[in-house]
């Protein structure tokens, strides 16, 4: 449950009364169930207005042999067949999609699921059917994360939900038995960029806290932490004192990092100069330098400078940042509009409405 505001009360009140009474409810396996692979369940009620808390998935491992050693008896049992898994064949929506990963056509595959008449179905789909790859789970890992993201960004309130349990279903069956190793950060990585972009930090903010978790020495989640908090402030509302002082010391965590400190720092400062902290943001992006590798962060330097130098009144100077960005990344409507604003101010509207253009 999240607590947004206060100190909880009222979710804690929640849990002791759910806490209070339930029902367990069994679902009897059979053999041909125990085959190794995710299963869904769905738990349903006839009464109105409850909300209920279930599993969502299961696994049932294959039997090992010691566990089909059965207690001595005078007469030994017969043999019992091999458990085969059902075949769950793919439909052609599906199919097509595999066929394309397969060939490493990418466009192809975003097409397809940009187009896909029911992208909820196709997901779930996927799910219900067998594994494209079966000896190969990282190519199916890599291909179940574009579904998923592709049911986040959808509109669709069904192929959202579809997207958020393929995503958590593969946030479990990348994890190695002995660790983290470099695809689980890689896909890890993939994932929270993916979130970052969709600026929804209540969807974003558990698995980027699991990638976190699961890889706390990788600079970039520590980074990313701070970037999904800072999102729920970027559209107008104003945090308050201590809301602020959080998201800035999950950002001083990340410039304690070498490999993430420069972004970091700009990040920083772009979200004070954004709520009215203007001295402390000049003070982050004194002596900072336009000498990243990294377009993005580039592009963010003369970005968060041009901000920090408008909010002193020094036009000028923010002018020629925010043209600097554009040159870095002609594209960027964030310091094209910045710009075109100061002009605007400034009376300058040939270049302002040329800029609109």
């Amino acid at each position: 449950m999240k607590v947004l505001t206060g100190s909880g009360e009222s979710a804690f009140d929640r849990i002791g009364r759910e806490t209070s009474a339930y029902y367990l409810l069994g679902v009897e396996s059979v053999a041909a169930d125990r085959y190794g692979r995710t299963q869904s369940l769905n738990v349903k009620v006839d009464q109105r207005g409850l909300t209920v808390r279930s599993l969502t998935w299961v696994t049932i491992p294959k039997p090992r042999a010691a566990d089909a050693v059965a207690a001595p008896s005078v007469r030994a049992a017969p043999p019992q067949p091999a458990l085969v898994a059902p075949a769950r064949p793919r439909p052609g929506a599906v199919q097509t999609l595999v066929d394309a990963f397969e060939r490493k056509d990418y466009a192809a595959v975003q097409i397809g699921l940009r187009q896909a008449p029911d992208l909820a179905n196709l997901i779930r789909d996927f799910h219900a059917a067998d594994r494209p790859w079966p000896d190969a789970p990282h190519r199916t890992a890599a291909f179940a994360l574009e579904l998923a993201i592709a049911g986040l960004r959808s509109e669709n309130a069904f192929a959202r939900d579809e997207g958020i349990k393929l995503l958590a279903e593969y946030n479990a069956l990348v994890r190695p038995p002995s660790g983290a190793d470099s695809f689980e950060a890689l896909w890890h990585w993939t994932e929270v960029a993916a979130l970052e972009g969709l600026t929804q930090p209540d969807l974003a903010r558990p698995f980027v806290e699991h990638a976190l978790q699961r890889c706390p020495d990788e600079p970039r989640f520590h980074l990313a932490v701070a970037v999904v908090a800072e999102q729920r402030w970027r559209f107008g509302a104003v945090p308050s004192a201590a809301e602020a002082a959080t998201i800035m010391r999950l950002y001083d965590a990340a410039m304690a990092l070498p490999d993430t400190a420069t972004e970091a720092r700009l990040r920083a400062a772009w979200f004070l100069s954004r709520i009215g902290r203007i001295d402390q943001a000049a003070v982050l992006m004194a002596g900072a330098k336009n000498e990243s590798g990294e377009v993005q962060v580039r592009y963010l330097t003369d970005l968060v400078r041009g901000q920090v130098l408008r909010g002193h009144g020094e036009l000028d100077a923010a002018a020629d940042a925010f043209r600097a960005a554009l040159v870095t990344w002609p594209g960027a409507q964030t310091a094209r509009v910045a710009l075109m604003a100061l002009l605007v101010s400034r009376g300058e509207r040939q270049e302002a409405t040329s800029l609109a253009a």
